[in-house]
């Protein structure tokens, strides 16, 4: 059946109907051109610049492409934050003759347990290890030879249940 048949039989409440040869999908042959018809005979001929199949495979290319990239990029940022974690981006803002924990604060700006033992000078704290609100109050502990350099130690006291 011809384009022109098919116009003739349609009713005039349709107004274009798309003339082709045989069902387009995605993997068939690029077609160059298409026509659309009007109820009142006029031809209209459309020219495709490039295959549409072309672009179908070019976007699905670029999006494997940046799904790549973006794997990369996160790869980078994973080496980079272990590399520098936050305690070196913000070890220009600790004190450096003063002892301060690794996270969190100490509550008491003085602290109360001062020892010399062994050639060690421990010292005993009180703060929060989990967070920097006033719960889960434990003691801590840190070690130093020279009141200068400390080493913090696991939790020395901790709330029991």
């Amino acid at each position: 059946m011809s384009a022109v048949t098919a116009v003739q039989r349609c009713p005039m409440s349709m107004r274009m109907i798309i003339c082709y040869k045989a069902p387009y999908t995605i993997l068939s042959p690029a077609r160059k051109s298409f026509s659309l018809v009007s109820p009142e005979g006029f031809t209209f001929t459309y020219r495709a610049p490039f295959s549409i199949t072309l672009l179908f495979i070019l976007s699905i290319l670029l999006v494997i492409l940046n799904q790549q990239v973006l794997a990369t990029n996160s790869a980078l940022l994973e080496k980079y934050s272990r590399k520098h974690s936050q305690a070196d981006r913000l070890k220009w803002q600790r004190t450096a003759f003063h002892f301060q924990p690794a996270k969190n604060f100490i509550y008491d700006p003085n602290p109360n347990g001062l020892l010399f033992h062994m050639g060690w000078y421990h010292l005993f704290y009180q703060h929060t290890p989990y967070a920097s609100v006033w719960e889960n109050m434990s003691w801590g502990h840190a070690v130093s030879k020279d009141l200068i350099n400390w080493f913090e130690l696991p939790v020395a006291l901790s709330p029991s249940e």
